[in-house]
């Protein structure tokens, strides 16, 4: 199937009184969602939808107020069947679009995923992901890393949200145990507080070797090592995946940025911005 990455994936002025995350703090390195990165980015592409035959596809912009164009989504699938699968979630900052060639390994769509807005929606047994698999970013510690994302059911094996990696490292993702998420660098820390399986948490991950910190849902996990691995040229980021070809993820994904040096300090923000402002849940 041809993938195609259209021209429109620009920043268009407008957007009144939207805030995105990158209005809250600027300056992301990669930033892929199902809303629009900052109020300049209203009108811009968030995804390509494609049918069942992987023939037939739309981009769906962001519209006013920072969101998806529902209306747009809902009419693809009268139209198709009922299902449309996502091949490209756009990086609204660059290039670094995540694709997937396979309709069978495409995320689909899950209208009403939050409220009225929709969501990705990842199959684990399906093994669904998307990635980009040009060169990606070089960027020493200190980095951020922000998602929302909700796992629907444990399964028996960790689940990856997003990861930068070729080998698994700098990765949020669950643990097999309920409840839990690992923030890693090539050290492993398990985050409990805030985590719920079954619901939506906004993450907030700063990877700064010993001096390193999350947030979900504003609940800090203090201060620990997840090691020191930058992210480097060879690396591809990834969502649904830990980049080694397992680790597959079972639920949903609403957003996922990069943002280089520390920025614990708009932790509560982002949050805010994530849970309570667009999202609200």
């Amino acid at each position: 199937m041809a993938v195609i990455i259209s021209s429109a994936n620009y920043a268009a002025a407008g957007g009144g009184a939207y805030a995105g995350p990158g209005d809250v703090l600027s300056g992301a390195i990669g930033y892929w969602g199902m809303r629009a990165y900052n109020a300049a980015y209203i009108g811009g592409n968030a995804i390509q939808l494609v049918d069942g035959s992987g023939l037939s596809f739309t981009n769906i912009t962001t519209v006013a107020g920072g969101g998806l164009d529902e209306t747009a989504i809902q009419t693809f699938l009268t139209n198709h069947g009922g299902t449309g699968y996502v091949d490209i979630l756009y990086d609204q900052i660059g290039t670094k679009h995540l694709i997937q060639g396979a309709v069978s390994k495409m995320p689909t769509i899950q209208q009403s995923g939050i409220g009225s807005r929709s969501t990705l929606k990842f199959v684990a047994a399906s093994n669904q992901l998307l990635l980009c698999s040009a060169t990606n970013y070089v960027e020493a510690q200190p980095f951020t890393f922000s998602v929302v994302c909700n796992r629907t059911s444990a399964i028996a094996t960790n689940g990856c949200v997003a990861v930068v990696s070729s080998s698994g490292g700098d990765a949020i993702y669950y643990r097999a145990a309920a409840g839990a998420l690992f923030i890693d660098a090539g050290l492993v820390n398990t985050v409990t507080a805030g985590v719920s399986d079954a619901a939506w948490l906004s993450v907030q991950a700063l990877f700064n070797a010993t001096s390193s910190t999350s947030t979900v849902n504003g609940t800090s996990s203090g201060t620990t090592s997840t090691g020191t691995q930058a992210l480097v040229s060879t690396n591809s980021a990834t969502i649904g995946n830990d980049g080694t070809g397992g680790g597959y993820f079972e639920g949903q994904i609403a957003e996922f940025g990069i943002w280089p040096g520390n920025n614990s300090g708009s932790f509560a923000g982002l949050t805010t911005n994530q849970k309570t402002s667009f999202w609200g849940f």
